[in-house]
């Protein structure tokens, strides 16, 4: 009978120290074509469970998945007469770009991590948020600003990873309606254009290429898109979820041991 009972309580026990160790819960792997062979707007996660959708731009449905950005990507775009790709330049900050949901019932902990590529005539500056909700969105962490490649024509078409840990907040634990998302906002900096117009911080979205005269441009909503890579989130399980499942073993091993007796 000992061979039979403590190997089950043994089990058990050496699953409790992974209560502490970070685990993916949910993940878009958007970099691999065979989890997403069709062009969608509404990405259900390649592993756990999660929906990502368009934020705020005109005729969603256009958006696919691209190599041009040197590995497949999500790329957020759209049509009609709001712009070229059906990003608005006079769209409130933070009202355009990606949502992504999932239910962190049972985990604590919770890290997001996201690759972004954008292209030259695209909005350079984006903000985390996340909701715990469904509805009401709370800014996290500082402004991102998409990477530079450094000459004219690469712009910004690098790929910038970005990492929020939200473990700090209580209220994204346990929660069946946490969601986040990667909004366009408004340059944080002042900026005057190429053609002298002067924008003070927080009143223009400021397009990501660079210019060797060190000119600024605007956004204008002629052409431009952003696109993602693999967007993963991870958390820790809840210590009660370790526990329940040392106590189902043990009583397991229970009543495996009465029937033995009988």
């Amino acid at each position: 009978m000992k061979r039979i009972l403590l190997p089950l309580l043994a089990g058990a026990a050496l699953a409790l120290p992974f209560a502490s160790a970070q685990t993916i819960l949910t993940e878009w792997k958007f970099t691999d074509a065979s989890a997403y062979p069709a062009n969608t707007s509404t990405p259900a996660a390649s592993s756990g469970t999660g929906i990502a959708s368009i934020v705020g731009i005109n005729s969603p449905t256009n958006a696919d998945f691209t190599n041009t950005s040197g590995s497949r990507a999500w790329r957020i775009r759209g049509t009609g007469d709001v712009g070229g790709n059906g990003w608005d330049e006079k769209a409130p900050s933070g009202s355009q770009g990606a949502r992504f949901d999932t239910s962190t019932a049972g985990f604590t902990d919770v890290n997001v991590t996201l690759s972004w590529w954008v292209t030259n005539n695209a909005i350079k500056h984006a903000q985390f948020q996340f909701t715990t909700d469904g509805s009401t969105w709370i800014d996290f962490g500082d402004v991102q600003t998409a990477g530079n490649a450094g000459d004219f024509a690469n712009g910004a078409e690098i790929w910038t990873v970005a990492e929020f840990d939200l473990s700090g907040i209580a209220a994204v634990n346990d929660n069946p309606d946490f969601g986040f998302r990667f909004v366009a906002v408004h340059s944080p900096v002042a900026f005057t254009t190429n053609d002298s117009v002067e924008n003070a911080a927080s009143t223009a979205y400021m397009v990501a290429r660079f210019d060797p005269d060190g000119d600024t441009r605007p956004f204008d909503g002629s052409s431009g898109n952003w696109r993602f890579g693999d967007v993963t989130v991870t958390a820790i399980p809840e210590p009660s979820a370790y526990a329940l499942l040392f106590g189902l073993t043990a009583v397991a091993a229970a009543v495996f041991f009465r029937r033995r007796r009988s």
